[in-house]
């Protein structure tokens, strides 16, 4: 092995090591005091949602393996006036993954499979992509496969409560002809992973994922009232309705009609959860090292680390340590998970109400958390004041080789434009905002406009090099921008798009409609589109799971012959065939 590469794996390995230790809590950097009691009650920070016409939460807050608050709020069916216990039993919808991970790390620790098996071996309906997928990748959510709920569920018009079935699933997923990105190369949220971890361990022991579970991990840890819900019809004692709050404040009920499991599909009580909580420093379940290796940060293929271990995040809050997990369901639920290993001080809450106006649990955890661990904490951080760097006075000349109209890698239009001394900068093409920009050099402009902070520099545009533009977004990463000719397709040539596309890897139809002078988008359980244009023979759609990207494909005689689609920070090349 190269020198280099064997110090950048034995420092990778060290990192995971110290992530892993620090998440079970044995290496506490100093000693710290226990766990305050909090200056303010804790209902005070969901006192509106504690009535009775108002769906709302429970809270447990645990320390040193004991609940040291346990306190319910609001009501668990508006319908027959049942108010929200502490017996309550709630869906906790993505907290589900940290059990589907232990499952698969249980049959690792006996043999029955490797964290390193292709998928394949399990999986064989699933295409090769010229780079094999592991159960590790789907555990660290590493292996570029689409996620169906939020993409592929998006795109077909299917419904959480169609009710896709496992072998639905798999079969929508092998017919995927592409992947994100490549194995390895990232790491990005995919609840695809999961439901498929959900099907290895049926497929190797025989067991559904609820069975094997309640075996090996809920009844050894005395969880009698925490199940995988994979029948819908099943009745459960105890369990809470659930809710969405619109945008308007409208206060709708939901059903829960999926039998979804792996991703989500988990019943719990504050109670059990306790329980799951304490294992987390006593080790009961699995041979020596399980904790270990649930609690061990993915690795990519360059050798970095990613923040995400077995089912659970690890990151920091405030100087202390975290290991957590959020969840929300279409189905009216969320929930978070919020430990700091090194104090064995944890919060739990679930709720029943999402939607625009719904329940925050990620936001209370870290308020709750604020109120007891206020004398271990560091200081909230000041807000970053803007910079101080100073601004310079640039001529006409200066800007108006900036000027133009550029793509960023999503395919919305950035256009610059010199006046009264500044470059305007406007984004998008559905009713685009226009932002100001200040001067930091020739070179180098900042947004004078707090709602969206970003730079813009340039590079080169000089006789033996061209101009290069990159966006940096405060708190974001930066991507380049394209100079591109913006298309303006006359009525009648937007004619040539109208018509059926049918993609194989949906088993979906698309409808291109052109009307009043434009194209509009229409498919099953989606609200009508207009397409915009933007470059030649590429337009832009808005959807509700993220904006599309149609860029059409023509054949020899100029004719279109279909499109690939793009959706906004997710799939890439999917192709849609003229019928």
């Amino acid at each position: 092995m190269p020198l280099e590469k064997s110090v950048c794996t034995i420092a990778a390995i060290a990192v995971s090591v110290t992530a892993t230790a620090a998440a079970r809590g044995d290496c506490p950097a100093k000693p710290l005091p226990p766990a305050g009691t909090p200056s303010q009650d804790v209902g005070q920070l969901v006192a509106s949602w504690d009535k009775r016409d108002s769906p709302g939460c429970v809270v447990g807050v645990i320390h040193n393996g004991k609940l040291v608050y346990e306190r319910a709020f609001g009501m668990a069916n508006l319908d027959h006036d049942i108010p929200i216990s502490t017996k309550s039993v709630f869906p906790i919808a993505s907290l589900a993954k940290q059990f589907t991970a232990a499952c698969v790390l249980l049959l690792a620790q006996e043999g029955a499979l490797s964290l390193d098996d292709d998928i394949r071996r399990f999986l064989p309906e699933m295409p090769e992509y010229g780079q094999r997928i592991t159960i590790r990748h789907l555990l660290h959510h590493t292996s570029g496969i689409r996620d169906y709920s939020n993409e592929l569920l998006h795109l077909t018009g299917i419904w959480w409560d169609d009710g896709l079935s496992d072998d639905d699933l798999v079969e929508l997923l092998a017919r995927q002809k592409g992947l994100n990105f490549m194995p390895g190369d990232e790491h990005r949220y995919s609840n695809s992973g999961y439901r498929l971890l959900a099907v290895i361990v049926k497929r190797v022991t025989g067991k559904s994922l609820r069975a094997y579970a309640d075996e090996h991990v809920f009844r050894p840890l005395g969880m009698e009232h925490t199940h995988f819900h994979d029948d819908a019809g099943r009745i459960v004692k105890n369990r809470v309705a659930g809710y969405a709050l619109t945008g308007d404040g409208k206060l709708e009920a939901r059903t829960n009609k999926t039998e979804f499991v792996g991703d989500s599909g988990v019943m719990t009580t504050v109670g059990d959860f306790l329980l799951w909580d304490q294992n987390l420093y006593r080790d009961k379940l699995g041979k020596p090292g399980f904790l270990d290796q649930l609690l061990a940060p993915g690795m990519l293929n360059d050798g970095k680390t990613v923040p995400y271990a077995l089912g659970l995040n690890l990151g920091e809050y405030r100087g202390l340590k975290t290991v957590w997990h959020a969840g929300s369901a279409y189905s009216g639920f969320r929930s978070m998970y919020l430990r700091f290993p090194e104090r064995q001080f944890s919060v739990v809450v679930f709720a029943n109400s999402t939607g625009p106006k719904g329940f925050n649990a990620y936001r209370l955890a870290y308020q709750v958390a604020d109120l007891y661990l206020a004398d271990s904490l560091r200081p909230v951080p000041p807000p970053t004041p803007p910079s101080a760097e100073p601004t310079v006075q640039l001529t006409k000349q200066d800007l108006e080789g900036k000027q133009g109209t550029f793509l960023d890698p999503d395919g919305a239009p950035w256009v610059l434009t010199a006046k009264d001394g500044s470059l305007l900068v406007t984004v998008g093409v559905f009713s685009p905002p226009t932002y100001r920009t200040e001067a930091l050099s020739p070179m180098r402009f900042r947004s004078a406009d707090k709602s969206f902070p970003f730079e813009i520099e340039f590079q080169g545009g000089g006789a033996d090099s061209p101009l290069a533009v990159r966006v940096q977004p405060q708190g974001g990463k930066p991507f380049p921008l394209k100079r591109v000719q913006l298309a303006s397709p006359t009525p009648e040539e937007l004619k040539q798009f109208a018509g059926s596309f049918f993609s194989d890897e949906l088993q979906t139809t698309y409808r291109i409609e052109h009307a009043d002078g434009q194209l509009v988008l229409r498919s099953r359980n989606a609200p009508d589109s207009p397409l915009k244009p933007t470059v030649r023979d590429t337009f832009k759609a808005r959807r509700p799971g993220g904006n599309l990207t149609l860029s059409f494909v023509r054949g020899p005689d100029d004719r279109v012959t279909g499109f690939d689609l793009a959706q906004a920070g997710g799939v890439k090349n999917m192709c849609f065939i003229k019928r």
